[in-house]
């Protein structure tokens, strides 16, 4: 990103009151021959050497799996017309393909095709958003229980300690006891691992010299400075 972005460690970006990378209990870092040992031992093997893994049965598994012989295929979907998405999305295919797993990069058109997938539909297997954090450290929009199923937490994210978490966090006045709060809060969703979050960018505003009063700031600049800015 050449420098213009931060990886993700937890879900709070950098600007956050409670980004504290240090704090965060479980790190997802590049490890392919990890990766490998979990898909071997979730019963996804290469069995017939064409280099994509196959599902062999799981023990002790109590939810529904896929039919023994199943490829370990899925489409990536993602907004057509978007640079940056497209260089990652062939990116996290090459990856992929290294550890035995066929991820087919899907470009669509955001309005008629991604929202309904989101929100109606449900017709998808991945998806890749982007999405902006404000940095009071309220993330509740995403992994809230009362939002489950629909607006940001399409994924239908639920756990109750993070609901308790949260709600104290709401009602605390102390900075530094609500900065704690969030921090823990946040730390759960991240084991929890509901959405996968990359990487936090660090965008570049141009702006002309003779424009006067403008800041750039965490949301663009422009849109809360307009009313105050002037031109020679």
């Amino acid at each position: 990103q050449l420098g213009y972005a931060t990886v993700a460690v937890g879900t709070q970006p950098v600007l956050s009151i409670a980004y504290d990378p240090d704090r965060v209990t479980v790190k997802y870092n590049y490890d392919p021959e990890q990766a490998k040992q979990l898909l071997d031992e979730a019963g996804w093997q290469d069995t017939d050497g064409d280099g994509i893994r196959e599902f062999q049965g799981a023990e002790g598994v109590d939810f529904p799996t896929p039919k023994v012989g199943t490829k370990l295929s899925f489409d990536l979907m993602f907004a057509s017309g978007v640079g940056q998405l497209e260089r990652l999305a062939a990116a996290m295919q090459d990856y992929w393909k290294a550890i035995g797993v066929d991820a087919q990069p899907n470009p669509v058109d955001f309005d008629t095709v991604m929202v309904p997938a989101l929100t109606e539909t449900f017709d998808f297997r991945l998806i890749m958003l982007g999405f902006s954090w404000d940095p009071t450290g309220d993330q509740k929009a995403m992994f809230g229980t009362e939002y489950k199923g629909k607006g940001f937490n399409a994924m239908g994210y639920s756990n109750p300690e993070y609901d308790k978490l949260a709600a104290q966090a709401d009602r605390e006045l102390d900075p530094e006891k609500r900065k704690e709060l969030l921090i823990k809060a946040s730390d759960i969703v991240n084991t929890d691992l509901p959405v996968g979050i990359i990487w936090f960018n660090k965008e570049i505003t141009a702006y002309a010299k003779r424009l006067h009063n403008f800041e750039p700031n965490a949301t663009g600049g422009l849109l809360w400075s307009m009313p105050f800015v002037w031109v020679e």
